[in-house]
């Protein structure tokens, strides 16, 4: 009886029980206004049900429903690539965008040679409509999982163009990131006191003040053998000499490993650290994708002192470019989809689409799971106000060369909406095929087959 008149916004966002909520509170008078966008119903993963929406004409009956569809944000090309995308849904309730915008260009589908390939094509253009006089900040390059911006991070720093990035931390900042490049900077230097204490907190049994004294004494080592036979029982509780056995048994193991990218994937793989993982991170299977980007990426240094070298300066620069840290106003946006669901830049780019990455693997598994990420699919794309970018490598890693296929959700789409680019490389970069047994078995060039996808 309190609430004569109930209106209610973003409701494709609502969980089930705030739509019980909703529903008791609008039972007497059933005076109820509901305002949504069912295509944008993409935090599932925060228990929205977008079948709360879709149900609400069932539930009340008397409702009448209007649908919205005059957009004033895009172009018509944008739209009609939108509308494309969103019409192979089925839980919907259908709709066309019209623009009130004139005609401008059509979306481009840009085909990268690799994920290296790729960043360094989006940060050349957006130098380019910097040069033409777009602001930085009205540029933004979505990606559908943060383990996907890496190498455009680095390429970022590379050319010097500053960046704020928002759904979670930079890449180097990560703590799993972190922790790991700390077992490298042990491999080339053991006199490294700050690596040696975030490694040895990772085991159970040292705290930090046992790790600061095991620190001070291990870093006194001119070599890594000689720090893992270095005599410290006497500062080792009962309980912490299990951990060390198990730590030095393993950086027995690293010591071995002499490139980069190798001793990445060492400790990645590791029942040490994959034990650490999935007791302290209910994301650990998210942070195990972010290791394998940055092997990936070593690979292009497989010296580690080298590598190291190259992390240290783009730390040095993400420090530099940190808010309050410079005087520059612009930015670029680098942004996770679902964070940028609400937002609109000029010029978007939206990168990473391949098949074993958007549509999300996980996200597969769930009911409803693909129809929503073809909705983010969508947003992604509807945040543009006059020009999109769709980017995706054709093989996978930084610069490696197994071929990954285009998202399906690309195929989906006509021909006819999109203009295609393709970034070419010289004839004589060439792809090596192993069979299942990992023998090589052929050699040829993998450029011919790009203008074939």
């Amino acid at each position: 009886d309190q609430f004569q008149y109930i209106l209610v916004d973003e409701y494709q966002d609502t969980n089930p029980v705030q739509a019980a909520l909703v529903t008791l509170l609008a039972v007497k008078h059933r005076n109820i206004l509901v305002v949504g966008d069912d295509a944008q119903s993409i935090y599932s993963f925060r228990a929205a049900d977008i079948r709360n929406i879709l149900d609400f004409p069932r539930q009340f009956p008397e409702a009448k429903t209007f649908r919205l569809e005059t957009n004033y944000r895009s172009p018509p090309e944008i739209l009609d690539l939108a509308n494309e995308i969103i019409s192979k849904n089925q839980a919907q309730f259908p709709k066309t965008l019209k623009a009130v915008k004139a005609p401008h260009r059509r979306p481009r589908l840009v085909s990268a040679a690799s994920a290296a390939e790729q960043a360094a094509f989006i940060v050349e253009t957006i130098l380019q409509l910097r040069d033409e006089g777009m602001k930085l900040d009205e540029m933004a390059v979505l990606f559908r999982a943060t383990h996907h911006s890496q190498a455009l991070e680095f390429e970022l720093s590379r050319r010097d163009l500053p960046y704020e990035y928002r759904g979670g931390m930079k890449f180097f900042e990560r703590s799993h990131i972190k922790d790991v490049l700390a077992f490298l900077r042990l491999a080339a230097n053991p006199a490294d006191q700050l690596a040696w204490i975030r490694v040895l907190s990772l085991q159970e049994g040292i705290g930090s003040v046992m790790a600061g004294r095991l620190a001070e004494r291990l870093g006194q080592a001119e070599t890594l053998e000689q720090a893992i036979s270095s005599p410290v029982h006497e500062l080792l509780t009962d309980r912490a000499q299990r951990g060390w056995r198990e730590m030095r048994d393993f950086l027995e193991r690293l010591n071995g490993a002499k490139e980069s990218s190798a001793s990445i994937s060492l400790v990645t793989k590791s029942q040490i650290y994959q034990e650490y993982l999935e007791a302290e991170f209910p994301n650990w299977q998210e942070r195990l994708e972010d290791l394998e980007q940055l092997a990936a990426f070593a690979e292009r240094t497989p010296d580690i002192a080298a590598f190291l070298g190259e992390v240290s300066l783009f730390d040095d620069y993400g420090r530099a470019r940190a808010p309050g840290a410079s005087q520059d106003h612009e930015r670029v946006i680098l942004s996770t989809i679902h964070q940028a669901k609400g937002l609109e830049w000029d010029t978007v780019f939206v990168m990473h689409l391949t098949a074993d990455d958007f549509p999300n693997r996980r996200a597969l598994l769930e009911e409803g799971g693909l129809e929503e990420e073809r909705r983010l699919f969508y947003v992604a794309t509807t945040r543009a106000s006059r020009q999109l970018f769709l980017v995706h490598p054709i093989t996978s890693g930084y610069d490696s060369l197994a071929i990954v296929q285009p998202s399906p959700f690309l195929e989906e789409l006509r021909s006819d909406l999109l203009e295609t680019r393709e970034i070419d490389l010289p004839d004589e970069e060439l792809m090596i095929r192993r069979d299942a047994e990992g023998n090589e078995n052929s050699r040829r060039s993998y450029l011919r087959e790009v203008s074939e996808m």
